[in-house]
C-alpha cells in the first residue's frame, strides 16, 4: 500500500504524472515526503509526495503504453452428443497521461450434434481525454453487437458522454460514466408489415470496477445499460463479472459470468419470438502482458 512506502529508487526509466496534468519521464527517487525524477538531460525536479498521481511503466517507447489481455475458453464433447463451445475475449488500452483509448471483442460459438446452438459477438471502442487527475469526456463511445438467436444482424449505439475516475490505484479501479448518442439496430428477418430496423435516440450509463483482492486473485464487474428515447428500443442492459487466478507468470485461470438482456425484441419471420436473456458462464485461461 502506498502508504506504507518510505523509499522509493528506480532502476529503468518511468512516466510519472502529477495531479495538475503534468508529467516527467525519468528516474525516481523518493524518501518520506520528496519525490526526485532525474531527467535524461540529468536535470533533477522534486515533487512533493502527496501530488504524486501515477506511475506509467516505461514511456520511452511508444509500446510501453499499451496493455493487453486475450482470454480462450472452450468445450469440446464426444461420444452420445456432441457438443463443441467457444468463448474468446480481448481487451486493448492505451494509456497516456491525458488519454485512454479502450478496444474490446467477446465472441461466443456453440453447437450440439452439428446444429448451430450459440453465435455472438460484440465489440467495443471507447476513447478518453481527462480534463483533471478524476473527471474525462468520452469521444466516443462505440458498441457493436450481433446476435443470431435473438435476431439481431447489427446494433451499433454510438454516443459522447463524461466520466469519473472515482478510485485509481494500485488495488481498486473504478470508474462511472454516462451520456447519449444514437442506437441503430438491424434485425436478420422479420415478421410481414413489420420493419427490418429500429433507430432513434438513447442514453446509456456504466460502471467498470476491478479489484485486486489479493496477490493471486483479481475479481471484475461491469454493467452497461443503453435506454432508448423511442418507445420501440426499450432498455438494454449487459453485466460481465468474473475472477482471475494467477496459475503461472502472465497466464491466468478466469470465470466469468456474462449476462445479456435485449430491451426490444422482434420475432423472425417464422413468428419466432427471442429470449430477451441470455445468461453465460464461462472458464478459460488468460493471458496478460
Amino acid at each position: 500500500d502506498w502508504d506504507d512506502i518510505y523509499a522509493i529508487y528506480t532502476a529503468g526509466v518511468n512516466t510519472y504524472v502529477f495531479i495538475d496534468g503534468s508529467s516527467v519521464l525519468g528516474k525516481m527517487e523518493m524518501v518520506d515526503e520528496t519525490i526526485s525524477v532525474k531527467q535524461s538531460d540529468a536535470q533533477i525536479t522534486e515533487y512533493p509526495r502527496q501530488e504524486l498521481m501515477e506511475i506509467i511503466e516505461g514511456g520511452e517507447s511508444e509500446l510501453d503504453f499499451w496493455s493487453f489481455r486475450l482470454s480462450v475458453g472452450a468445450t469440446y464433447r464426444r461420444g452420445n452428443t456432441d457438443q463443441t463451445d467457444i468463448m474468446s475475449s480481448i481487451d486493448v488500452e492505451r494509456r497516456t497521461p491525458q488519454l485512454r483509448t479502450q478496444l474490446g471483442y467477446r465472441g461466443t460459438y456453440g453447437d450440439v450434434d452439428n446444429q448451430k446452438t450459440v453465435d455472438n459477438q460484440s465489440a467495443s471502442f471507447k476513447h478518453d481525454v481527462f480534463l483533471d487527475p478524476q473527471w474525462y469526456l468520452t469521444l466516443p463511445s462505440i458498441q457493436y453487437y450481433r446476435d443470431e438467436f435473438q435476431n439481431i444482424a447489427h446494433r451499433v449505439p454510438p454516443g459522447l458522454g463524461v466520466g469519473d475516475e472515482i478510485f485509481e490505484r494500485g488495488d481498486i479501479e473504478w470508474n462511472v460514466g454516462g451520456g447519449g448518442g444514437y442506437q441503430y439496430t438491424e434485425f436478420n428477418t422479420v415478421e410481414a408489415g413489420q420493419d427490418t430496423t429500429q433507430a432513434g435516440g438513447a442514453i446509456f450509463a456504466m460502471t467498470d470496477l476491478k479489484w485486486e483482492l489479493t496477490d493471486t486473485l483479481d475479481w471484475n464487474f461491469a454493467y452497461n445499460t443503453n435506454i432508448g428515447l423511442a418507445s420501440d428500443l426499450g432498455v438494454d442492459h449487459h453485466v460481465e463479472t468474473g475472477l482471475s487466478f494467477d496459475l503461472w507468470r502472465d497466464l491466468d485461470f478466469d470465470v466469468t459470468l456474462t449476462w445479456d438482456r435485449i430491451g426490444s425484441t422482434e420475432r423472425s419471420s417464422d413468428g419466432a419470438e427471442p429470449d430477451s436473456d441470455d445468461i453465460r458462464l464461462y472458464f478459460g485461461v488468460g493471458w496478460e502482458m
